[in-house]
């Protein structure tokens, strides 16, 4: 991993300045992929698609901002707490958004919240918590143009599992012309675990081609358009 010069955000509300961490190379050594399509790069570390403004606390999504390179180095990704995300996703919802960003927010809390409460550890989920979780999911699969490729139509699938609407997520399974046999070997994982009516994310072991593939890898940002969003599948 070789750092870059930071790229530099000024916050929309106030004007404040902050610098995130850029990469001029990277691996995927030692990389996580989960059912969710959460991606984990020790060596590829991604900066948060949503920042909180160090000075007045607001935030703000980067793929809108202008920035600039910053003459040092930062390792700042500007990750939120679980608390943080809950308030943030329900001020940004609150904007007017396209239906990528909508969906980027959605599956950004999506994937803070199995963070909590799914993946490393099995902690007990409080009613209301579920409740949102669920809300959330209901409205990312509300958005019908994030639903259309193969890829996505499994994230479909897998979200409708971890709502527990499982005979739906298997209907959505059958429904989908697979591309290649990873493809085929996610969906019937999936199958596996809305037969034992398991809500719960799983850990992927040789998917890393499905999610270069689809574009799921961090990519260079050398032009600044700030699309830091890019594993995201939408």
């Amino acid at each position: 991993m070789i750092p870059g010069n930071a790229i530099v955000y000024k916050c929309p509300h106030c004007g404040e300045k902050k610098e995130l961490m850029s990469l001029l190379s990277g691996n995927t050594f030692d990389a996580r992929y989960w059912s969710d399509y959460k991606t984990e790069y020790p060596e590829l570390p991604e900066v948060s698609l949503i920042q909180k403004c160090p000075k007045c606390g607001k935030y703000y999504l980067i793929s809108r901002m202008e920035a600039v390179f910053g003459d040092d180095y930062s390792e700042e990704l500007g990750e939120l707490s679980y608390e943080e995300t809950l308030e943030a996703v329900k001020i940004l919802l609150q904007e007017e958004l396209t239906p990528q960003e909508e969906a980027s927010i959605l599956l950004y809390f999506i994937h803070a919240f199995n963070d909590k409460y799914n993946r490393d550890e099995i902690v007990s989920v409080p009613i209301e918590e579920d409740k949102l979780f669920k809300k959330y999911i209901h409205q990312i699969l509300q958005i019908t143009d994030c639903w259309k490729e193969t890829y996505e139509l499994i994230l479909k699938a897998e979200l409708l599992r971890e709502s527990g609407l499982f005979n739906e997520a298997l209907a959505v399974i059958e429904s989908i012309l697979f591309q290649n046999d990873q493809e085929k070997q996610l969906a019937s994982r999936i199958k596996e675990e809305c037969a034992k009516s398991n809500r719960r994310v799983f850990e992927l072991s040789n998917m890393e081609n499905v999610f270069i593939e689809n574009d799921y890898l961090n990519q260079d940002d050398t032009d600044l358009n700030l699309d830091n969003d890019n594993t995201y599948p939408f």
